[in-house]
């Protein structure tokens, strides 16, 4: 074997180490900031996790909705909230 053939080896073992422990380090460092709140919500955000308390989603669909129903709103206005409400409520933790 040689030398090229032994450093590319070693280099590929040191990545595959380097993923298959740092990754699941990085989700148990996001485990025990659990209690930190506003650094859950930053890790959630980037890995598109959150979610929104029923009754909070419930009051921003009503918000939303209230506005649909009182101001003079185009069609792309509306599609617009309506996505915001369907959103909403595919993330309510209920």
């Amino acid at each position: 074997m040689t030398d090229n053939a032994r450093n590319t080896r070693t280099l590929i073992s040191a990545f595959v180490v380097a993923i298959l422990v740092l990754i699941p380090l990085r989700f148990y460092e996001i485990g025990q900031t659990g209690t930190g709140g506003m650094e859950v919500s930053q890790y959630t955000q980037i890995l598109g996790e959150s979610c929104v308390d029923g009754e909070t989603a419930e009051s921003e669909i009503g918000t939303i909705y209230e506005r649909i129903v009182a101001e003079d709103l185009n069609r792309e206005e509306i599609d617009e909230l309506l996505g915001q409400i369907e959103e909403l409520e595919s993330r309510s933790c209920d």
